[in-house]
Parts: structure tokens; C-alpha cells; sequence
């Protein structure tokens, strides 16, 4: 029979790692938590404009992140805001003809008559109007859907939930290790 004994230096050593385990371990979740939730903001954002034509800064601006902190390591990114206006979205502008908007990436670009681009620096609003009937006023500003509206769609929101899940459990085992070098 072998028997096995650790010196007294050692076991010091042993205790103190026992010891510092739970903060080493609550510290990778939260740095393992606060890194999943910027990555799961951007790849809203990616997953977003490959299915629909709005601008990159309007969808960021309407994503908010709740950090964790290291006593509660709950986090949430929030898709907050009204509806985008239209010159939010993919205009394309011909000299004869209505103006043609495209707002999701897998149909085309449809006419809307009445809607013309109002370039005025003089005035307060810079983009797309809209004239529905044939005075010259009153003119509207058109609207698309909101960014949490596009946000919610099941094609964006399941690609970005399993992704978060893979990620955040890769994360959190890379964190462990790091702390216990």
C-alpha cells in the first residue's frame, strides 16, 4: 500500500484555492455574462439588417443593455423606439416616377406614389414625404416598422438566441480556466 501525504506548505496552499474558488467562479459568470450580452447587441443588429434594409445607426441607437453587476448577473438588451421613418430604409430615386422603397431584403422595391425626397436644409425634417392628396399640403412624414418590431421576428430572434447560448457557455468555461491558472 502507498500512502500519500501533503506537506503542511501545501495544504496551506490547498485551503487558501478552496477558499478563493467561489469569487474566481462568480467573477467568470459575470465577465461571461457582460461579454455575451455586447455580443448578442451586435449580432441583433447584423442579424436585422440581412433581413431587412434599415441603416445600422438607427437599429443600434435602439438597442439598450442592461449590465450585470456581481451580485445579480442578469443582463437584457432592450429593442426600444417608435417605428423608423422611411428614410430609414433603402430609397431609390429616379427623376421620372414615384420614389421606390424597399424594406425587407427579400421583396423588391415597391412604388409609392406621392412620395417624394425633400433635400431642404432650411427646413426642420431632411428625408422622405409623403402628399396624399393633389394640394401641396398637408404633407406626413411615412413610417416604417419599429426596430423592436424587426428585432422580434422569428428568423432574427433564433439564430441570435442559440447563438448566445453556445457562446456564453464557451465563454464561461474560457473564463474558469483563465482565473484558475
Amino acid at each position: 500500500m502507498i500512502t500519500l501525504r501533503i506537506n503542511p506548505f501545501e495544504s496551506e496552499k490547498i485551503f487558501q484555492y478552496l477558499k478563493d474558488a467561489p469569487n474566481k467562479v462568480q467573477k467568470a459568470a459575470y465577465f461571461s455574462v457582460k461579454r455575451t450580452v455586447t455580443r448578442v447587441k451586435t449580432k441583433l443588429s447584423v442579424r436585422t439588417r440581412e433581413t431587412y434594409t434599415a441603416k445600422a445607426g438607427a437599429i443600434k441607437s435602439a438597442l439598450a443593455i442592461s449590465s450585470p453587476t456581481y451580485t445579480n448577473l442578469t443582463a437584457a438588451v432592450e429593442a426600444t423606439g417608435r417605428t423608423l421613418p422611411m428614410s430609414a430604409f433603402k430609397l431609390s430615386r429616379n427623376k421620372k416616377g414615384p420614389i421606390k422603397v424597399q424594406v425587407k431584403k427579400s421583396g423588391g422595391a415597391k412604388a409609392v406614389p406621392g412620395l417624394f425626397y425633400s433635400p431642404t436644409t432650411t427646413g426642420k425634417y431632411r428625408g422622405a414625404l409623403h402628399r396624399r392628396q393633389p394640394s401641396r399640403y398637408p404633407l406626413r412624414v411615412p413610417y416604417g416598422p419599429s426596430v423592436p418590431q424587426m428585432v422580434e421576428k422569428p428568423e432574427v430572434f433564433a439564430a441570435v438566441e442559440q447563438d448566445a447560448e453556445q457562446y456564453l457557455a464557451n465563454r464561461f468555461s474560457h473564463e474558469v480556466e483563465y482565473r484558475f491558472k
